[in-house]
């Protein structure tokens, strides 16, 4: 008995399913939305043909198939062939997938180790020597009253997977903004103390990890952004801060963006 390659060349004169069905990958998760199109095809090693990753279910011919197993699905992008095995004959059996950009995916059970900012209070006394040793450290962080240490602790986190269709391998994709806290800078006015005048020069910086509110009681200090209030304003309101967000390739010309939110503490 000849093999149905030779036996039916016009059928099999290019890749031909032989089997299909839909897989929905995050159902683990309770997204029946999200969908992939499985097609297992057969074809001789020299008529092998892979469509662009730009390529969709349109139609046959887009697809690179002999004919197409579901309804034609324009949204369905190639996401690649696996699952290769040879044949008699000098064929090949694989998997063909194609798959719509995924819907936005939110995970609120999962968990993320995040270090929450230290609480500080800055303060004086109107002593000669703590106004003196104040100005003579201005560009330093003294002195402090530490209301609360910084918090490292794993929480309760929120993840979400957002999806995008790419042909520049994902470059143009930004990660989303983090969290997080400046020091305001001081660099004017001027404070006079026992004959001796004081120029302020508290330089800004980012990412300080600290919060603190600015005050002008006697020596001013710039405080930082957000400041402490406005942070206990977020503890109290269950504000999530960013903490994470990264960009990766999914699946063809697919990629996300994974943001990990936590709520301030």
């Amino acid at each position: 008995m000849s093999l149905p390659y030779y036996s039916n060349a016009t059928t099999w004169g290019g890749v031909q399913p032989i089997d299909a069905w839909v897989e929905h990958p995050f159902e683990d998760q309770n997204d029946l939305v999200t969908k992939e199109y499985k097609i297992k095809c057969n074809c001789r090693n020299s008529k092998y043909v892979v469509p662009n990753y730009s390529d969709t279910m349109a139609d046959a011919a887009t697809a690179k198939l002999n004919e197409l197993p579901f309804a034609a699905d324009a949204n369905a992008y190639f996401l690649g062939d696996d699952n290769f095995s040879s044949g008699e004959a000098d064929t090949t059996t694989f998997t063909r997938t194609f798959g719509a950009v995924p819907q936005v995916r939110n995970l609120s059970e999962k968990s993320f180790t995040y270090t929450f900012p230290e609480k500080r209070r800055w303060w004086y006394n109107r002593s000669a020597q703590t106004i003196i040793n104040f100005l003579g450290n201005w560009t330093k962080p003294i002195p402090t009253h530490s209301i609360r240490n910084a918090l490292n602790i794993t929480t309760a986190a929120k993840y979400t997977y957002t999806y995008y269709y790419r042909t520049d391998k994902g470059l143009g994709l930004k990660p989303s903004t983090l969290f997080t806290i400046n020091q305001n800078g001081l660099t004017s006015g001027s404070y006079a103390y026992s004959g001796t005048t004081y120029y302020p020069y508290v330089a800004a910086s980012t990412n300080c990890g600290y919060v603190s509110n600015r005050t002008t009681a006697g020596v001013s200090w710039p405080g930082t952004n957000p400041t402490r209030s406005s942070y206990e304003t977020y503890v109290s309101r269950g504000t999530y801060l960013m903490a994470e967000s990264i960009i990766r390739h999914y699946k063809g010309n697919l990629f996300y963006r994974r943001d990990i939110q936590v709520k301030a503490k």
